[in-house]
């Protein structure tokens, strides 16, 4: 039997480093893309804008915020899964 890490918090998620696990897969992906095709300095780049969006998100709206307001707006299709909030809210309550 595998262990597994219980967040601190119900809602909290997996850290590694400082970077919550869905900020850490692209950055770390950016960087080997970056040592792969000798363009590290752009994937550092990418990395740090890329890091500085995803916690501005995280940190002033609730999860789903962005996708919710692509499909209202129409840009993303309309089958996305259980995690896409409801169109018809147009606000979010922590």
């Amino acid at each position: 039997m595998s262990n597994y890490r219980i967040p601190f918090r119900v809602n909290k998620p997996l850290l590694v480093l400082f970077f919550t696990l869905d900020q850490f897969i692209p950055i770390a992906i950016a960087f080997a893309l970056g040592y792969t095709f000798r363009a590290v300095f752009e994937a550092s780049i990418f990395a740090i804008m890329y890091f500085k969006i995803t916690s501005y998100f995280s940190e002033n709206h609730p999860r789903g915020y962005v996708e919710h307001v692509l499909w209202y707006w129409g840009v993303l299709p309309l089958k996305l899964g259980f995690t896409v909030p409801d169109p018809l809210k147009r606000e979010f309550i922590k």
